[in-house]
């Protein structure tokens, strides 16, 4: 494909009007990145910004704010320390750390020790709540199977 390197960009980007992230729809690298070739093979979210908004600061990476990696749009990206992209990231040592840090579970039931299950084989806990209600359905469910 011919053109500039912001033109072959553009034409490459395809804007999801619900998030307004500009989705590269190109090749990508192995993790899920977006790359095309801008004086060697380049992430494209990194051509974005330095075309859109200026050169990277030396030591500093991009962080994807909307967390989509085939995103371009420039308003969702921020020059950030390789700390701050970690802590924001969903690498799992941050993402059990997020988890731990949570008072109550998804349906709002607060964890606390009468209502916390803690996994003997894997990372995590349970409600206690959630666990009896999730067995009262798989119950039903199984006697409506046999019932048939």
């Amino acid at each position: 494909m011919k053109g500039t390197v912001l033109e072959r960009l553009w034409a490459r980007l395809v804007p999801d009007h619900q998030t307004g992230c500009l989705i590269w729809t190109g090749a990508q690298n192995g993790v899920g990145y977006g790359r095309m070739w801008a004086d060697g093979y380049q992430l494209t979210h990194r051509v974005a910004y330095e075309l859109m908004v200026g050169p990277i600061p030396p030591g500093l990476v991009i962080d994807h704010l909307c967390r989509v990696s085939l995103c371009a749009n420039p308003a969702h990206l921020e020059a950030v320390t390789p700390a701050v992209n970690t802590q924001r990231g969903n690498v799992p040592a941050v993402m059990a750390a997020r988890g731990a840090a949570r008072t109550h579970c998804r349906s709002g039931h607060e964890y606390n020790a009468a209502n916390t299950y803690i996994r003997p084989n894997a990372p995590g806990r349970d409600c206690r709540i959630c666990i009896r209600e999730r067995s009262a359905r798989y119950k039903i469910r199984q006697l409506g199977r046999e019932a048939s």
